[in-house]
């Protein structure tokens, strides 16, 4: 849907770079004039209604926040992803607020980068357990689920060696 009110239409995925432009790695903005794509692609975890919500960022540089947060209200769980590196940033706490705020008190937090973790334990560094141990002190009373369920460490490195294995 346009942000000018104009009806949805459907496009074919090869025709995407047509209607919106994305260039995060030139540091220009999104260019475009519609504040809603839907994305249908058949996965086994939507044959029972689920449906996957990927919002922008907050603080998105096209200032979307509104999108993001209209969409926040009427979601069953949210999933925020923080990056490693900065995990628990005042950013990040006056969000979770916010989100609190609309009722939602079983958050999950992924971490992301998690890479970075590792390598930098390797390096003899801050060690893994020591940083899970103030992730899990600082996000744990943000969230009613417990650790193990609550706060997942993800990273792509690992991602890909257990898709190749």
């Amino acid at each position: 849907m346009g942000l000018n009110g104009d009806k949805p239409f459907d496009i074919q995925v090869n025709e995407l770079e047509k209607y919106i432009k994305i260039d995060h790695f030139n540091g220009s903005e999104v260019t475009s004039r519609y504040k809603l794509m839907e994305l249908f692609w058949p996965l086994e975890l939507c044959a029972n209604g689920v449906e996957l919500i990927d919002s922008l960022c907050l603080d998105d540089p096209d200032s979307r926040d509104d999108i993001t947060l209209d969409y926040a209200k009427s979601v069953d769980a949210v999933l925020y992803l923080m990056k490693s590196q900065d995990t628990g940033s005042g950013k990040d706490l006056n969000t979770i607020k916010l989100l609190q705020s609309l009722g939602y008190e079983s958050l999950f937090f992924i971490i992301t980068y998690y890479d970075h973790i590792k390598e930098s334990a390797l390096m003899g560094e801050q060690s893994e357990e020591d940083f899970q141990k103030i992730i899990f002190k600082t996000l744990s009373p943000l969230t009613e689920l417990d650790n193990s369920q609550g706060i997942k460490f993800v990273d792509s490195r690992t991602a890909l060696l257990g898709r190749i294995n």
